[in-house]
């Protein structure tokens, strides 16, 4: 079956398309009877009767444009084919009828415009408001974040400075096994103290920490090669030594005073000849073991001025001399603990006279600490250090008067008067490591 279309038909669909394409180009997004736009090929002229019935269906067609801007268009075309048709039929009448149609479309479209003015007023306004009440918002959560991240630094840095920040830090150090640097803020803290009860214990927990850890590796220097034994017990006294230390400030509580002296025990125990250890207040040389006792012979390291050998003048040996007296009771209370001390042994010191002099060296006696004769001066002159430095000896010089001592690691058998005071003094002890 063949379809066929006029040049009226023609005409009309072309009409709707070109008001189709208006619309498009005026962007409005709304609903819209689509109308094909069919090209003639060739131009068809049309007859008076044509056009009036293309101008009847164009007015009936008015009806199906959504927008009255559109209709009040259609009009202009519809008022044109009329003029074209001059007195034929009623196209004069008509033409009224539609100039008055189009003027009711011109003024609703107005209307309309008017209408879509505000109301798209009305929602830019309304936009532009939410726009900004966020931006306001925006604005105030950000000076609320700043007021609060500077509230925030400041309680911090009040917090970083006050008492309570400071214990964190400490017990943090603590928990880090730092008790150095812990010990030192709660030293300096209010209501605390070098000696209030938190850092004498904190004090007492790192002084056991480092006794801990030098047992632990005098374990593993047990278990070493040959070859290793050397560098291991070198590090094996350093951490027993650091032990000591941080105990001897500690020695009025009576468990750390043991337990310093059995690290000084420990470090004696393995000590080789002609190294120096500590024991008491004071470093001492090692000079001669006795393994099978367990006992060593300690020199002290380095000679000091404690009085004359004597404080009366005249004939005077060992046995009756003030600095025997001083040594034996004063320097043991002074210098050493009550366990120190009871480790120091006493010792036989026998009173040999000189074979060639007529002076004599007293009587034998019992002591903890003693001075050397001139015999061990020189069988430990190699363990001990030659100081520029006179230091006494045991035994008689010349006369009665005076006593043999040591100048620059020489013994000196003339002697010198026991009254002297700027001679120094070197004792000796055996020390039970058992």
């Amino acid at each position: 079956m063949e379809f066929t279309i006029t040049a009226n038909v023609l005409k009309t669909f072309k009409t709707f398309a070109i008001i189709y394409k208006l619309e498009v180009e005026k962007g409005k997004n709304r609903k819209e009877v689509i109308c094909l736009e069919i090209m003639a090929k060739k131009v068809v002229k049309l007859t008076d009767d044509e056009k009036y019935e293309k101008a009847l269906q164009l007015e009936a067609s008015l009806e199906c444009l959504n927008y009255d801007s559109y209709r009040a268009t259609l009009c202009d075309t519809i008022i044109k084919i009329y003029k074209d048709l001059g007195d034929f039929k009623d196209s004069k009448e008509r033409i009224k009828n539609i100039q008055k149609s189009k003027e009711e479309f011109l003024a609703k479209a107005k209307d309309y415009d008017v209408k879509f003015a505000e109301e798209d007023k009305v929602h830019t306004a309304k936009v532009e408001k939410e726009r900004n009440e966020k931006l306001m918002k925006g604005r105030v959560f950000f000076f609320l974040g700043m007021f609060l991240f500077a509230c925030l630094m400041v309680l911090a840095v009040v917090f970083y400075k006050s008492d309570r920040y400071k214990i964190f830090k400490a017990d943090t150090l603590v928990k880090t096994g730092n008790y150095k640097d812990a010990i030192k803020i709660y030293t300096k803290l209010k209501g605390f103290g070098p000696d209030s009860e938190k850092v004498v214990k904190l004090k007492i927990e790192s002084a056991c920490k480092k006794m801990e850890a030098a047992e632990e590796l005098a374990k593993e220097a047990k278990k070493s090669k040959k070859g290793e034994d050397s560098k291991k017990d070198d590090d094996v006294k350093k951490a027993y030594e650091a032990a000591i230390n941080e105990f001897k400030e500690l020695e009025n509580y009576y468990e750390c005073e043991q337990k310093k002296c059995e690290c000084e025990l420990e470090v004696i125990k393995n000590g080789k000849l002609k190294a120096s250890v500590t024991y008491g207040h004071y470093r001492w040389k090692i000079v001669e073991r006795n393994d099978e006792k367990g006992e060593v012979l300690l020199v002290k390291s380095e000679p000091k001025p404690y009085g004359a050998y004597n404080n009366k003048p005249g004939d005077i040996t060992w046995a009756e001399s003030s600095i025997r007296e001083y040594f034996n009771k004063d320097f043991i209370k002074e210098y050493f603990s009550s366990t120190e001390a009871s480790h120091i042994k006493e010792s036989a010191v026998l009173a040999k006279d000189r074979f060639d002099s007529d002076t004599t060296a007293g009587i034998d006696t019992v002591d903890k600490l003693f001075f050397l004769n001139d015999l061990q001066a020189r069988q430990y002159a190699y363990y001990l250090d030659a100081y520029m430095t006179d230091w006494w000896l045991i035994g008689p010089g010349s006369s009665q008067d005076k006593v043999a001592f040591v100048s620059n690691g020489e013994v000196m058998y003339d002697g010198y008067v026991a009254t002297d005071k700027s001679i120094n003094c070197r004792p000796a002890m055996w020390v039970s490591y058992k």
